[in-house]
């Protein structure tokens, strides 16, 4: 029965003829009621096989992703903040990434390292301040693009160019530099002069009347062009 994945009629068998073997049997079922989404029966037969030393450890990691599962998330990280289990947690952080509850899921991604993946899941759930502070330990330019995009959106200008530099992104870059500091953003765009860089700037300087550095700029574009 049990070969069968019939664990329901296996576990009666078992009770009469072979009660050794209800904790590994209440442990598969579980796994295959975690597996096709019934939590709760999963629950209760992790909850039975964690009483096997052998099965415990297995079975722990069960109930707590069940109870995220469920929905029980404030249970589930409850129960997670007693364990050093990396790769436990990190299962964790992505089944909370698929349900939509990122606050969670950057908080565990954190744990384990995971900052590029932490830095997404803040701005995912709103929490800019969050995600400007793990700047410095994220990798991905793509992710550095998009916490200065959305940092800037939100009006927070100084903390957004700091995402952009370690980004490479020298057009965002000055892009909002010219908002705040004139001065730098020139030496920017002097020291990366691509076209479009160039031309930001010199536009910026015919509206501020400056021509001296617009004609610069407007000449270096002209290069690059060429």
């Amino acid at each position: 029965r049990a070969a069968l994945l019939q664990f329901d009629f296996a576990l009666k068998l078992a009770e009469n003829l072979d009660p050794s073997r209800i904790p590994q049997l209440s442990h598969d079922s579980a796994r295959q009621n975690e597996l096709t989404g019934n939590y709760s029966a999963a629950l209760k037969q992790y909850k039975e096989s964690i009483k096997c030393k052998e099965l415990a450890h297995s079975s722990r990691a069960g109930i707590i992703r069940c109870l995220i599962l469920a929905g029980k998330v404030e249970q589930g990280m409850q129960q997670l903040t007693k364990t050093r289990d990396t790769k436990l947690i990190l299962e964790c952080a992505r089944i909370l990434e698929r349900l939509c509850a990122f606050g969670p899921a950057a908080q565990l991604y954190t744990r384990v390292n995971e900052f590029n993946s932490a830095a997404q899941c803040n701005i995912r759930a709103g929490e800019l301040k969050l995600a400007s502070e793990l700047i410095p330990k994220v990798t991905d330019t793509k992710v550095l693009r998009s916490i200065g995009l959305q940092l800037e959106r939100a009006g927070q200008l100084e903390p957004s160019t700091v995402a952009f530099e370690k980004a490479s992104d020298w057009e965002s870059l000055v892009r909002v530099l010219l908002k705040v500091n004139l001065d730098r953003a020139t030496a920017v765009a002097r020291d990366h002069p691509q076209e479009s860089v160039c031309r930001l700037v010199a536009e910026h300087c015919i509206q501020l009347g400056n021509f001296k550095n617009a004609i610069e700029f407007l000449i270096r574009s002209f290069r690059r062009c060429i």
